[in-house]
């Protein structure tokens, strides 16, 4: 895309994530890119074919389980092929590596996953994405994240427009309640949500994926230093690990990565790579 069209594109991310209203029209009349609509729209749409972007999901701390089984001398396939069949999982990854296998399922009582954030970038870029430093920042854990104590109805609510342009309308006749009553819960439970939307500037399919997990002192200090590269990150907690789905451009390694570990900022690395996937979304 066009470096224009790509800053559109990012100040659609920024909206989102700013104001939690993911409106294309809204976002035109706020930020006038071109004088027609049309125009903003057909970028927009550019972007999410060129998987610049994604549709924009809503986001909160849910009971899960998640599963981050180590690496074993074969493929885990029936395992991996069991998770995504099975109705309680949201996300699961057949991995290459430190890791056999990284999976989300829905929980009765608890979540072991502490944290999880799409971070937003810096268009264009502070940084490289393999010169970022925690040590720049003061050593410093992330919020612990908890569920949020929604009545069920409101739970319902949110399942069903985990997509924020689903109708009112539709969601009331399922069920069998005014979009009004569907609207007021809404805006009840987006105050305790965020939007979960990345941002690629090369395209989704031009970066190479890694899961990258460890334990450090300076958690606080990676979400500083992957805000300033020019593309997402996933950050999740996972008990007290934390695990980020990192996306390098095709001809970088992950060098940067492991001269933290020899540096002793990080411990008990571990570096996968996915090889197949299931999402009914991604937490």
């Amino acid at each position: 895309m066009e470096a224009h069209h790509l800053e559109i594109a990012y100040n659609y991310v920024e909206y989102c994530t700013s104001t939690k209203d993911v409106r294309h029209l809204r976002f035109h009349n706020k930020n006038k890119p071109f004088d027609r609509k049309q125009s903003t729209f057909k970028v927009l749409r550019k972007a999410l074919t060129n998987q610049v972007i994604f549709p924009p999901r809503l986001f909160t701390i849910q009971n899960v389980t998640v599963k981050l089984l180590d690496h074993k001398d074969s493929l885990l396939v029936e395992q991996f092929e069991e998770e995504s069949t099975s109705p309680d999982t949201y996300y699961a990854l057949l991995l290459v590596g430190s890791h056999s296998l990284l999976s989300f399922s829905k929980a009765e009582l608890q979540t072991n996953l502490r944290f999880a954030q799409c971070i937003f970038p810096t268009y264009p870029s502070q940084k490289k994405i393999n010169e970022i430093n925690p040590c720049l920042h003061e050593p410093g854990k992330l919020p612990v994240m908890n569920p949020p104590d929604w009545t069920p109805f409101e739970w319902d609510v949110f399942m069903r427009r985990r997509d924020p342009l689903t109708s009112s309308v539709k969601i009331g006749e399922v069920l069998g309640v005014s979009h009004k009553t569907v609207l007021d819960a809404y805006n009840r439970i987006v105050k305790d949500c965020t939007i979960w939307i990345p941002f690629f500037p090369l395209g989704y399919e031009n970066y190479t994926q890694y899961f990258i997990s460890f334990k450090t002192d300076f958690e606080t200090g990676f979400i500083e230093e992957l805000k300033k590269v020019d593309r997402s990150s996933y950050v999740y907690k996972i008990d007290d690990t934390i695990l980020l789905n990192l996306f390098f451009e095709k001809h970088l390694k992950i060098d940067s990565i492991l001269h933290l570990e020899k540096k002793g900022v990080i411990h008990n690395l571990r570096v996968s790579s996915p090889l197949w996937s299931y999402e009914q979304f991604q937490p």
